[in-house]
């Protein structure tokens, strides 16, 4: 009784991870320890994914295997490990589940700090099925977005909605599927944590991720120049190409020198790797929420 009414401990999701995170083999190009240091824009994310964060809601519109989804497995292990409760994992599709719920088993077996956490497959003390995955302090609950009743009567501190622009607009006439997914997390309060990612899919008018977005401090990766510390946003504006489409390469927008790819991994590099490139906000919430944007043009050479 008395260690569920101690406050949690310290919880930095960046710094766990730094410590503690490891991707599986399994469908992975680059499986073993994380480095945070490969993706340096994720940290901020994870971050503010912390319990010890104000925001209650955090939001990343970016493109595809790029940061969303590994930044939702890194926050739900280190939220398991060191502020454990329910959490509510919603995907457009029950293949979207499973492939989610397989991730979840081979994250948890690769990483050692929570593999002892979870419920065995087939233990008489706990559930660890496709759907529903039982740990010390709550339950990983995963499930479609497409159905009312799988929202209902499962309350939960975090929840996780991804592509949620595949999402639908009305939910069994019942209202925006968003509103009820974060009425699950009304019981926690400001504890609550809900996070949401997605590929903008539809028009800006239509699009739940942009909405959400929009919503938010609306943040931009910016880099620093190479060649005059300038920095800016990498935008398509800005990529040249020869003639026969042999070399692609950006120009800065301060200098006008050219930027080969060769130079970035050093431009993402933050402020805790030495560097200079930061997360820069371009609107004030209207609610508090976090919301960041990312293209294919940060993805790390290789």
């Amino acid at each position: 009784f008395t260690a569920g009414l101690r406050p949690d401990p310290p919880l930095w999701v960046d710094e766990w991870v730094d410590a503690h995170a490891y991707i599986p083999a399994e469908g992975n190009a680059e499986p073993g320890k994380y480095d945070t240091a490969r993706t340096p824009f994720a940290r901020q994310v994870m971050r503010v994914l912390s319990p010890g964060h104000p925001a209650n809601r955090v939001v990343v519109m970016g493109a595809s295997q790029l940061l969303k989804t590994q930044s939702a497995m890194n926050w739900m292990m280190a939220s398991v490990d060191g502020a454990a409760a329910n959490i509510l994992a919603l995907m457009p599709t029950l293949d979207l589940a499973r492939r989610l719920s397989m991730r979840i088993n081979n994250t948890l077996k690769a990483t050692p700090k929570v593999r002892g956490l979870f419920s065995e497959p087939r233990s008489r003390h706990g559930k660890n099925t496709d759907d529903t995955k039982t740990f010390r302090g709550g339950t990983v609950y995963i499930s479609t977005a497409g159905s009312a009743a799988n929202r209902a009567e499962i309350p939960a501190r975090y929840g996780y909605g991804d592509e949620i622009d595949d999402w639908e607009d009305d939910l069994q006439g019942q209202g925006d599927p968003i509103e009820i997914f974060e009425n699950r997390g009304s019981t926690y309060g400001r504890n609550r944590k809900w996070y949401y990612s997605s590929s903008p899919k539809r028009p800006k008018e239509m699009s739940k991720i942009a909405q959400l977005f929009e919503r938010g401090n609306q943040q931009h990766y910016h880099v620093p120049c190479p060649h005059c510390d300038h920095l800016h946003e990498l935008v398509w504006e800005n990529m040249r190409s020869d003639a026969d489409l042999q070399r692609a390469w950006m120009v800065c927008p301060e200098c006008g020198a050219e930027i080969d790819e060769s130079y970035k991994g050093a431009m993402l590099r933050d402020k805790f790797m030495g560097g200079s490139a930061d997360w820069v906000a371009y609107a004030t919430s209207v609610d508090g929420t976090e919301s960041f944007t990312i293209s294919q043009l940060y993805a790390p050479v290789g």
